[in-house]
């Protein structure tokens, strides 16, 4: 494991990433493509963070999650129906994946249905299976996704958006293992254990009238609740440098620092899109990261903005206080004061723009003589906020070691 000594009194912080980074590949699923199953290497990462579960997708050092990992594990040893319910991204379909491979079914197939996308028409079709003939262009049988999954496990993603129809004949293939194929009178049989996932409140739908009771209640024998990002963000760090690392790997990119202040920045966010969102955000970063260290300059502008106020809210606090303008006279000190204001102002729109001059005085009304006077008096450089290779040597003292 790697790691690097303390530079000065605030040194750098490695990631440990090389433990983190031990690969294994093993088979872990099983998805319906046409009329196919094909069997899907996926990479499992080992990591410290989490001793209970040492090969995992799941990177947390939060001990709320842990302790909901440890309930699906336990909850994997037996067939009993699980409902995951949690935001849109906070791993829904990673956990039902987890939950298989712990599973005594881990060797049979992991099937995987995206409930909103099957269309009333389909519905029955894609999961029952149809005979030859039943409906218009139906020129052959088809077998159904829970008849291909039969051994193994069914995950019902999004399951609040099936209607009415369906979920009747859902019960009762919980409840029998019992459906029949579209256009066939003759039962079938199936021996499959059904996990369902959901970012919806299904109990205000069956109070509503819109979700069966029975059904609720038939898939509602063991439930897990994710946790928003917002609520795990000791989890954001890790997070990011895995993102970074796995994406830097992907592009073939040297990124082996993150910058102190994107830490900061990505922890005060509060994710309404969750982990789908961070791993887009990281996603964004090394595309356009040009160096060896990921820069605040390489997020969206909304987490530029953010760490700017956020650090310009303390000096701009002090630039008021300060004693000295106390005492001075009134004229004196309101010129100190805008003199701060002109330099955080200036510095905010260059730093957005990159140090184009040009279009920075398009959006601040500043131009020619005027705009590059007030550049001179504040010492401000624009070549200091333009784009260039950045190297680990010249990094501030919280930066991060990705690799």
């Amino acid at each position: 494991m790697e790691a690097r000594e303390k530079v000065g009194s605030h040194g750098r912080i490695p990631c440990e990433t090389s433990s983190a980074a031990s690969l294994s590949s093993i088979p872990v699923e099983s998805r319906a493509t046409a009329d196919m199953w094909t069997e899907r290497e996926e990479m499992i990462i080992e990591h410290p963070f989490n001793q209970r579960f040492p090969y995992t997708k799941i990177l947390t050092t939060n001990e709320r999650l842990q302790n909901l990992l440890d309930e699906a594990a336990r909850v994997a040893r037996s067939d009993a129906t699980v409902l995951i319910t949690g935001e849109s991204g906070t791993g829904k379909e990673l956990l039902a994946k987890e939950i298989h491979r712990l599973s005594r079914r881990a060797r049979h197939p992991l099937v995987i249905v995206n409930c909103a996308a099957l269309s009333d028409q389909l519905v029955e079709s894609e999961l029952f299976g149809h005979v030859k003939g039943a409906f218009t262009g139906a020129d052959r049988d088809k077998v159904g996704f829970f008849e291909a999954a039969n051994g193994g496990t069914v995950f019902l993603d999004e399951i609040g958006e099936i209607g009415p129809t369906f979920q009747l004949k859902l019960l009762r293939v919980l409840e029998q293992g019992e459906f029949n194929r579209v256009g066939d009178v003759r039962p079938r049989y199936t021996d499959i254990r059904f996990i369902a996932a959901t970012n919806q409140d299904l109990e205000a739908k069956v109070r509503a009238g819109t979700f069966r009771a029975d059904l609720f209640y038939r898939l509602n024998v063991v439930t897990l609740t994710l946790p928003p990002l917002r609520e795990r963000k000791d989890d954001i760090g890790l997070l990011a440098r895995y993102f970074v690392q796995h994406f830097a790997n992907e592009m073939n990119k040297p990124i082996r620092w993150i910058a102190g202040e994107v830490i900061q920045t990505l922890e005060a966010y509060d994710w309404p899109g969750n982990v789908r969102e961070l791993r887009n955000v990281i996603h964004r970063a090394v595309i356009l990261c040009e160096g060896d260290t990921l820069t605040v300059d390489t997020l969206p502008e909304k987490f530029q903005r953010a760490s700017f106020f956020r650090q310009q809210s303390v000096r701009t606090s002090d630039a008021v206080f300060d004693e000295a303008h106390f005492n001075c006279s009134f004229r004196e000190a309101k010129q100190r004061i805008i003199g701060a204001f002109e330099k955080a102002y200036l510095t905010y729109h260059l730093r957005l723009n990159r140090g184009n001059v040009s279009r920075t005085a398009r959006q601040t009304g500043l131009y020619g003589a005027n705009l590059y006077e007030k550049l001179r008096r504040h010492q401000i450089d624009p070549d200091a906020f333009r784009p260039r290779a950045k190297k680990g040597s010249n990094l501030s003292s919280d930066a991060q070691r990705v690799a």
